[in-house]
């Protein structure tokens, strides 16, 4: 904590109380706008091309490359989110922002003027090359920037700022694909980009990059090497199903994993206490959560004859419960210890599953409710206290290849578990399709209990 030092007048200094620094202060306020601006436009940004893309590939007369076109920007954020974490380390956070931006903002041009589905490719992988380079550079921007204290609030923040384009995003779109074409989904953005930087381009000047930061090793070139075998597996991943009677899937998530392996820190996989477990708790929760994103609609939909918007209802649940568990932690993070907080979240995570996987067995729909509402205050509890904790655990010349970690576990362990949820999900759909629904949710469970065992291992070891 800061304190002011006032001149002396007399023989002796007067020393002023202690200033506890606030997020939205003069000083800190447009850091932190900015930061929240850039987020909520790559959250809108992602979920307006979603909503988007049915009718940007029947324009383009290219259905049947759907899968690459999302394939291809997950793909680009893999070779981002290594790139973005090495450059942070060794160049300070600002060179990846700024690239990244101007990296997403061309291939966002370059998506919007194509007149094919190879340009449509080609812009889309530049543009999740662009936010995979500014989503780790914003985390190490953070740890850099603010301080310690200001962490809790700010990642509680970074889910926040995910809410209104979640709610509104779609709707907007459809609007936009309505009444001025779908090229304007990624035209309007750009523009948009420009105040994002102004605000924090004070900041990003106030960060230098001293002797003590990162040097470039040949690890670093071995860590790119796995990035590109990550994003080739990925590029893969939505047709290895369909290769030798669904045995193609198996060598693209041992690809995946191998990768993963080289990619994450020493003991991820295995769940070693630390750095390692706190990387790999992210991506058990985040693969869990997308799992239920994934297939709750269609369960609601297909087995509870709840229509669209009903569905779509339990989903905001989810989002606005999450940003909820998010200003919670945010707000009483002090009141405990990091680690137990964290097992709280994971434990309110699994209650919620309960009720989702009892509506899988025949249960009212209306359970999916308070299903989600418990899901997404676990989540959003947990996100934001992993974040925190990887930057305390993280050396000031690390903290971008920590960020880099809990983004790539993110983006490598939702890809495994949903290709082979959805391998399981197709075998048994048609002839058992509660049994798929079951499998599928079971598996979600199965992850958030293995991260509730090593949460609960991490904070008995640290009490």
């Amino acid at each position: 904590m800061s304190q002011v030092h006032l001149p002396a007048v007399g023989p002796t200094a007067v020393i002023g109380p202690p200033i506890t620094p606030r997020l939205f202060d003069a000083r800190h306020a447009p850091l932190a706008i900015g930061i929240l601006a850039l987020v909520s436009l790559l959250a809108f940004e992602a979920l307006a091309v979603n909503t988007a893309m049915p009718v940007v590939m029947q324009a383009l007369q290219a259905t049947r490359w759907y899968p690459l076109v999302f394939a291809a920007a997950m793909a680009g954020a893999l070779l981002g989110m290594v790139l973005g974490g090495l450059q942070s380390d060794s160049h300070g956070p600002g060179r990846p922002l700024r690239w990244g931006l101007a990296i997403f903002v061309f291939g966002l041009l370059l998506a919007g003027l194509a007149q094919g589905v190879g340009g449509l490719v080609v812009g889309r992988l530049l543009q999740g090359f662009g936010s995979g380079l500014q989503a780790v550079a914003l985390y190490a921007f953070v740890g850099r920037a603010l301080p310690p204290a200001l962490h809790p609030r700010m990642f509680g923040l970074f889910a926040a700022a995910w809410v209104l384009p979640a709610l509104v995003g779609p709707v907007l779109t459809g609007l936009i694909v309505d009444l001025a074409g779908w090229r304007w989904v990624f035209l309007a953005v750009p523009p948009l980009a420009l105040p994002c930087l102004w605000l924090l381009w004070p900041a990003l000047q106030r960060i230098s990059v001293d002797a003590s930061m990162h040097r470039p090793q040949a690890s670093d070139h071995r860590a790119m090497g796995w990035a590109a075998v990550a994003s080739l597996s990925t590029l893969l991943l939505p047709w290895a199903d369909r290769w030798w009677q669904g045995w193609g899937l198996l060598p693209v998530l041992i690809a995946l994993a191998i990768s993963a392996q080289a990619l994450l820190p020493p003991g991820s996989l295995r769940l070693r206490p630390g750095l390692p477990s706190v990387v790999a708790l992210r991506g058990l929760i985040a693969a869990a959560f997308a799992s239920i994103e994934i297939y709750l609609p269609l369960l609601l939909q297909s087995q509870q004859r709840w229509t669209p918007t009903q569905a779509g209802l339990a989903l905001s649940v989810g989002a606005l419960s999450w940003a909820a568990g998010s200003q919670w932690q945010a707000r009483y993070a002090e009141r405990y210890p990091e680690h137990w907080g964290l097992v709280a979240g994971i434990a309110l995570m699994a209650i919620g599953m309960l009720p989702l996987l009892a509506v899988a067995s025949g249960a009212p729909a209306a359970w999916s409710i308070p299903g989600m509402l418990f899901c997404g205050l676990g989540i959003g509890s947990v996100f934001p206290r992993l974040s925190v904790l990887v930057l305390a655990l993280s050396a000031p010349d690390a903290q971008g290849r920590g960020a880099s970690a809990l983004q790539l576990a993110d983006a490598l362990l939702t890809a495994m578990v949903t290709a082979l949820a959805g391998l399981l999900f197709s075998r048994w759909v048609e002839s058992a399709p509660a049994i798929a629904f079951q499998i599928v949710l079971g598996v979600a469970l199965l992850l958030v209990l293995v991260g509730l065992s090593a949460g609960w291992r991490g904070a008995r070891e640290l009490a």
